[in-house]
């Protein structure tokens, strides 16, 4: 396994995810949702994350991978509110159906990306449609990263750990994925 092997999957995985959810593909003119990767955050790095929503006035949703892995381990979220931003370490992966975009399952909502490319909050999924919703998101988005692996990737920005998302990327517009590495 290459570094740029590992590189591509993560990648993928990431643009893969923001299909999925029904995110352009392209910066949309209000670009208003991050899909970044990298390690899973720790207290200082989760802080990191949530500065970086208000300087940019982005939602984030955040590929989490382990050191030694190829797969996602997790995804986090972390949402603008009024006066805070919201950090959901561990977000479940939900699709309703075959056709249906994936939304991503907190304690108190589920969230999909709306028609203005906005995340918006609606209710839980019944109890019992969760453990099929999931494993169907999973699985869907395993092969996806899969095939999406093979074509050509949009490029990543590397944003090191703690600097500036403004500082470190002015292009931000034209961003589709964002890299955070240590």
């Amino acid at each position: 396994m290459t570094i740029h092997h590992t590189q591509i999957m993560i990648n993928a995985a990431t643009f893969a995810l923001r299909g999925l959810m029904g995110y352009p593909q392209f910066a949309p003119t209000a670009h208003t949702i991050a899909f970044c990767s990298g390690g899973e955050r720790d207290v200082e790095g989760a802080n990191w994350i949530c500065q970086m929503v208000q300087e940019s006035g982005n939602d984030v949703v955040h590929v989490n991978f382990g050191a030694d892995s190829l797969e996602p381990i997790s995804v986090s979220l972390a949402l603008r509110q009024t006066l805070y931003v919201d950090w959901h370490l561990r977000v479940q992966l939900y699709a309703a159906s075959e056709e249906a975009s994936i939304e991503l399952l907190t304690s108190q909502h589920r969230w999909a990306v709306g028609s203005r490319h906005v995340l918006i909050a609606k209710p839980l999924p019944s109890r019992s449609k969760i453990k099929a919703g999931v494993e169907r998101a999973a699985r869907r988005w395993r092969e996806t990263t899969l095939s999406t692996a093979e074509g050509p990737l949009p490029t990543a920005h590397l944003l090191p750990v703690g600097s500036s998302f403004a500082n470190a990327m002015p292009d931000q517009g034209d961003a589709t994925i964002v890299r955070m590495f240590a």
